[in-house]
C-alpha cells in the first residue's frame, strides 16, 4: 500500500466516523433526553430518615371531615430550591399537603396547607416531610377523629 493509498483510506475513515457521529448525535441527544424525563418521573419516595421530627401537628376531624392547619416554610439558602412534599407511614392517605411541589424562596415563604381527612375511627401517626436537594424538613403528623387521645 503507497502512502497516497494510506492517507485516502484514513481520510475516509475519518469522514465515516464523523458522519456517524453526526447522524447519532441527535439519537444520543434523545436518548438522554428519555431517560431523564423518566428519571424525573420515578423519584426516589420521600422518607422521614432517622432524624427526629423538626415540629409536631396534631388534628382532630370527624370521620370523613377535614382539619387543617397552615405552615411556612423558607429555603434557608440562597436562591430557590425545587422541593417536593409528602407523607409518610401506614395512614399516609388520610393525609394531604398543598402545594406537593414547586419552588422554596429564600426571600419568601411557601404557604403549605396540611390537611387530614379520616376514614376510620382512632389516632393516625405519620411524617410529612418537605425536602429539596439540599435539605429536608420533617415534621410528625398526628390525627385522631376526637374519641381518643393523642
Amino acid at each position: 500500500m503507497n502512502e497516497y493509498a494510506f492517507d485516502a483510506h484514513m481520510s475516509l475513515c475519518v469522514i465515516v466516523i464523523w458522519f456517524l457521529i453526526y447522524l447519532h448525535c441527535p439519537l444520543v441527544y434523545h436518548f438522554i433526553r428519555i431517560q431523564e424525563e423518566a428519571s424525573a418521573h420515578h423519584e426516589l419516595p420521600l422518607e422521614a430518615g432517622e432524624e427526629t421530627a423538626d415540629c409536631l401537628i396534631t388534628l382532630v376531624a370527624p370521620i370523613n371531615g377535614v382539619a387543617s392547619h397552615e405552615i411556612a416554610v423558607k429555603n434557608p439558602y440562597m436562591g430557590f430550591a425545587k422541593f417536593r412534599a409528602g407523607f409518610v407511614g401506614d395512614a399516609a392517605a388520610e393525609w394531604s399537603v398543598t402545594p406537593n411541589d414547586g419552588f422554596l424562596k429564600q426571600s419568601e415563604p411557601t404557604n403549605f396547607v396540611v390537611s387530614y381527612r379520616p376514614q376510620n375511627p382512632g389516632v393516625v401517626h405519620g411524617h410529612l416531610v418537605i425536602e429539596t436537594e439540599d435539605f429536608k424538613n420533617v415534621w410528625k403528623v398526628v390525627g385522631s377523629t376526637g374519641e381518643y387521645e393523642f
